[in-house]
């Protein structure tokens, strides 16, 4: 017992030791693209990614090679040198050509130091990618396409440019089933966490209605999909262990293709360690693989405990489900059995009896939807107050509304992107479905966020009401008794 606490201990200490790391202040060397600041250059690049917005679009460049003549291109100059770090670069979306992944360009720009706004780190955000510096009043031009460029790559890249390209595939095949671009951009953020086909009042109602993780690939979008792999896998006579290995392999490949978001990767890393841990059948503590977790991300990246947020809210969420929920469910279920009016009426009629066993599974299901939805909201509340300035109060009725419909919609999805190439008739039929409950979900969370209650602004630098919140989270936790919280008896969540 006590070596467990121990290891807790460690893991806790390690992770804030990592995640500090990347607040201080890093020195611009010789050779690092941040020594040329507030210079006019000229060189090539490697496209890293790019995404499109309303006004702009954002492309991130490495292996960048530079060289000082004018403004404009110069094809007479040779003498390019290599410099370290990555750029963005914003275009103007009108000077914007279809760049990918590899894609080999010259470009022209300026280059500066980024700016922090006003309640938001931007230069540590893009650190968190690599990249110290802007170019702007950038013109760029490209040269090479990746795949003409496929045998001087490395293997690790040419895989990442299978994925990208893959990626824009059924990107485009979406647009093919669904033409409205409302139904496709809800379609593209449900299954790959993708929102820039979403503008920007829909997102904020998405804020306001407090489903925004419905939008982020996390432990619901990997657990399905972990579920549609297991069933897939049974057609073949393999072990468990094996379907286990083949599976996270095939979420791996699904993870970096979506770009790897953090909330992702907690999610495949925590399946992992659970299955592991099935598999050699030992106790599984949720809260040490929480932990876990969480350190072997902050190795891959310090700069994740501060300065990303999906990051910290996914965290911050599981936290408050494998802690909190446990016994709010247990509150719950000692209220239902006292006041539920439903398993209080008389069985005497058999009609009725098939009715009620209904109505108790539905009463069951919605009060555990409610009760989950709470827990990750009060885990959530003081990160949500510092960073959005906004609580959802109608939170907990949209969500048990529309969480439903997310399976069913990835399900059908996944159904017409696999019969769109034998067939689009074929495909639109599970896509029609899927067209029905989209447009509920963007019926119900316009609606939502219509209310003038449904949710509050707070001001985000008001650190009392984030103290507010930090307290009402411990009030909630305490029954877990936080001076045993390295104990496993005591808490019903955290062994599975």
């Amino acid at each position: 017992m006590l070596a467990s606490r121990l290891f807790i201990m460690i893991v806790i200490i390690l992770s804030l030791l990592i995640g500090l790391s990347s607040v201080r202040k890093k020195p611009c060397l010789s050779g690092e693209l941040c020594s040329l600041k507030n210079q006019k250059i000229q060189g090539w690049a490697q496209i890293q990614s790019c995404k499109t917005k309303p006004d702009f679009t954002s492309c991130y460049l490495s292996d960048v090679k530079v060289d000082y003549v004018g403004s404009q291109f110069d094809d007479e100059a040779k003498d390019f040198k290599a410099y370290k770090g990555k750029a963005l670069v914003r275009i103007n979306n009108q000077a914007f050509i279809d760049w990918q992944y590899a894609d080999l360009v010259a470009f022209t720009g300026t280059i500066e130091e980024p700016e922090n706004f006003a309640d938001f780190n931007y230069k540590k955000f893009l650190e968190k990618r690599g990249v110290r510096v802007i170019i702007k009043k950038a013109q760029m031009e490209k040269l090479v396409s990746g795949e003409n460029r496929l045998q001087n790559l490395e293997v690790g890249q040419q895989l990442k440019l299978f994925l990208a390209r893959a990626k824009t595939y059924w990107e485009q095949k979406l647009f093919e089933i669904w033409p409205d671009k409302k139904i496709a951009g809800l379609v593209k953020a449900l299954l790959l966490g993708d929102k820039t086909w979403i503008n920007q009042d829909f997102y904020r109602k998405i804020q306001i209605a407090g489903v925004a993780h419905l939008v982020a690939v996390s432990g619901m979008h990997i657990g399905i999909l972990i579920l549609i792999c297991w069933e897939l896998l049974k057609i073949f006579r393999i072990n468990r262990a094996t379907k286990v290995i083949l599976t996270h392999i095939l979420l791996l490949v699904f993870v970096a293709m979506i770009g790897m978001p953090a909330s992702a990767l907690r999610a495949w890393l925590m399946s992992i360690l659970i299955f592991t841990g099935k598999l050699s059948g030992r106790r599984i503590d949720l809260n040490r693989i929480l932990l876990i977790s969480c350190l072997l991300l902050l190795l891959i990246n310090p700069y994740y405990l501060f300065y990303d947020l999906g990051f910290e809210l996914s965290f911050l969420a599981v936290a408050g489900l494998i802690n909190i929920l446990p016994w709010l469910e247990k509150f719950y279920s000692q209220l239902l059995k006292k006041s539920n009016p439903i398993s209080q009426k008389k069985e005497s009629q058999p009609i009725r009896k098939t009715n009620l066993t209904i109505l108790n599974k539905l009463w069951h299901w919605a009060g555990k939807l409610i009760l989950a939805s709470l827990a990750v909201q009060i885990a959530i509340l003081p990160l949500l107050v510092k960073s959005f300035g906004l609580i959802s109060v109608i939170s907990l009725i949209t969500n048990l509304l529309a969480a439903w419909a997310i399976f069913p919609i990835i399900i059908f999805t996944l159904l017409s992107l696999a019969l769109v190439g034998f067939s689009k008739t074929l495909a639109e039929i599970p896509g029609f479905l899927v067209e029905i409950l989209g447009s509920y979900l963007i019926f119900l969370i316009n609606k939502a966020a219509s209310f003038s209650w449904a949710s509050l602004e707070i001001n985000p630098k008001s650190w009392v009401y984030v103290l507010a919140g930090s307290l009402i989270v411990v009030i909630v936790i305490w029954p877990v008794r936080l001076r045993k919280f390295f104990n496993f008896q005591n808490n019903p969540g955290r062994e599975v």
